[in-house]
């Protein structure tokens, strides 16, 4: 089991005690809760987080939108990024500079860019700063084209090596003669910062073994980012790690769809009130985490929580 560290100096913190109870509690649970690590950015959802702090979906958001609007977090397509991480922790024991290379290593690369010094608390570029910082920027900017011309010819040609290698897969696995990269190469190259090339390469391999899939995907279709009702999506994810599709072509996501089963409080009250002799939040996410890192799903997610307890139970009773 993890072990989180904070500073008994967080309680003092000026920032601190301006929050709310509530917004202490949110906050306190992003720099503690067992998904964290050494760099502070890590993917949690709001359903998760309002479970946990007894508190609402809608709520936990808002105070979401205000820890990134105070510049103390960033949250990004179901990512938190935790600024100033290493304050409230102590992690200055021992040599663990390639635990947090590998740990920075799995996070896409966009989210670790992104710089909160450019955020205004509207969530877009704060325009002063903006411009200084574009000038800065022209000025680097300039200088590279002049002395990286050769590297920027070779990077080039490594896109279209790896763009074409996609397109000639699929063609390959779909029997199709696609020819053109336009529609979906901009797309290509987010996603690719994201997911390497073999995992593209899986996840239209298994589309092509979907019943829904199977005659439907196209690549511009694959790489998109937003599906048609606006909602982010990452079906090379989906589609990678999970062939269980439900109609329309909507991919499963079992850690989505057991939040939602489990999130009730009405329902964990009653749960708790069957097996008083059960911690039943706790035995929650530990479920969520067998869910999360099985990817199994349920017609019942509850029911099978249920069935959870039981056996947590008949451990309890053997020790």
């Amino acid at each position: 089991m993890k072990t989180r560290v904070v500073q008994t100096r967080f309680w003092k913190d000026e920032y601190i005690t301006q929050l709310s109870s509530e917004e202490k509690l949110i906050f306190l649970f992003l720099l503690t809760n067992e998904t964290i690590g050494m760099t502070g950015i890590y993917q949690v959802y709001p359903q998760e987080i309002a479970l946990w702090c007894g508190t609402t979906e809608e709520k936990a958001r808002k105070v979401l939108d205000k820890l990134t609007s105070d510049k103390k977090i960033i949250y990004k397509d179901g990512w938190i990024r935790v600024m100033n991480h290493s304050r409230y922790q102590n992690y200055n024991s021992g040599n663990r500079k390639n635990s947090f290379k590998k740990e920075m290593s799995l996070i896409p690369q966009y989210i670790k860019e992104i710089d909160v010094d450019q955020m205004s608390t509207s969530g877009r570029p704060n325009a002063d700063m903006m411009s200084v910082k574009n000038q800065k920027s022209k000025i680097i900017n300039q200088k590279l084209k002049i002395n990286n011309k050769n590297s920027e010819k070779k990077k080039n040609k490594k896109k279209e090596k790896e763009i074409f290698e996609i397109r000639d897969h699929y063609n390959r696995v779909f029997q199709k003669k696609t020819t053109s990269v336009r529609g979906y190469e901009s797309n290509f190259d987010f996603w690719k910062g994201v997911h390497d090339l073999d995992k593209i390469k899986k996840a239209i391999e298994n589309a092509r073994q979907d019943p829904f899939w199977k005659d439907k995907l196209t690549l511009t279709i694959l790489f998109r980012q937003r599906n048609p009702r606006g909602e982010a999506v990452d079906l090379i994810e989906d589609l990678a790690n999970s062939s269980q599709m439900q109609e329309g072509g909507e991919v499963k996501n079992p850690t989505r769809d057991a939040l939602i089963a489990l999130k009730d409080v009405k329902f964990l009250s009653e749960t708790q009130d069957a097996f008083p002799d059960i911690y039943v939040k706790q035995e929650a996410q530990s479920f969520l985490d067998y869910i999360r890192s099985t990817g199994k799903s349920y017609e019942d997610y509850r029911a099978r929580f249920r069935n959870w307890l039981r056996d947590s139970r008949k451990d309890y009773q053997s020790n």
